[in-house]
Formats: structure tokens, sequence, C-alpha cells
């Protein structure tokens, strides 16, 4: 299985290259530039999965103050969450809390339980960015 992964973001612009196997073909796939808005509190899809990536999937996350995103199950897949705006809580199901800001980076492995809670004044916005495992 070949796998090769480069996320970039610089000037709001994320640079993703993937190619790996996909239901036993080696799939090529293309390297992308995706224009993300920081100025929206809209949530915005970034990689939808195959057949745009193996099976990476990703998006833009805007909370403001006291919002929660509802706590979920990462399932079969891994998570990682990179703070671009503000501070927020990565609340994991056992009772563990993480305080997440901009230079911190979360990860959270398959079937975690987990809520992100915006607990400051400000909003946060943030990129999760998730794979099968």
């Amino acid at each position: 299985m070949t796998k090769f992964f480069l996320l970039s973001i610089s000037g709001f612009v994320a640079t993703i290259v993937f190619a790996q196997k996909h239901d036993s073909a080696l799939v090529k796939l293309n390297p992308q530039i995706i224009q993300i808005n920081l100025t929206t509190n809209n949530y915005q899809e970034i990689l939808k999965g195959f057949p745009q990536t193996a099976s990476l999937k990703s998006g833009l996350v805007t909370l403001m103050p006291n919002q929660n995103v509802g706590e979920h199950s990462t399932e079969n897949n891994e998570e990682m969450i990179v703070v671009l705006e503000g501070e927020c809580d990565l609340i994991i199901k056992n009772g563990k809390i993480f305080h997440l800001r901009n230079d911190i980076i979360s990860y959270a492995p398959a079937h975690t339980i987990h809520d992100v809670k915006n607990n400051s004044t400000k909003p946060v916005k943030y990129i999760y960015i998730v794979t099968k495992i």
C-alpha cells in the first residue's frame, strides 16, 4: 500500500497530495488546491473522501462562545484537530479534557467518544481531519 500525504496551510490555502490502494486497485489521486474561507462562520467541508481522496475527510468548523459540536465517536477513524483561531476544549468521554489553541494539535484514535466545546468568550475556528484505520 502506497501512502503519501502532504497538508500545507499557508495564506488560507490547503494543498493535499494523496495516493493509496483502494478496493484492491491502486488509485492515483490528483494533487489539489482547496481554498477555504476563514471570514465566514459557516461549516465548510474541505475533503469528502473517495474519490476525492483515498479515505481522508476534513472540514472547517466555527464554534461561537459556549457552543459545542456534540458528543460523537471517531468510529473507525483517527481524528486530528488543528485550531486556527481562538481556544477550545476537546472533552474525552473518559473524563480527560485537552485545552486546544493554535499551537496545539490534538489526536483522537479510533473509537474515541468526544466533544469539542468553545469555553471562551471569542469564536474558535478549527480544521478536523479524519481518516479510516
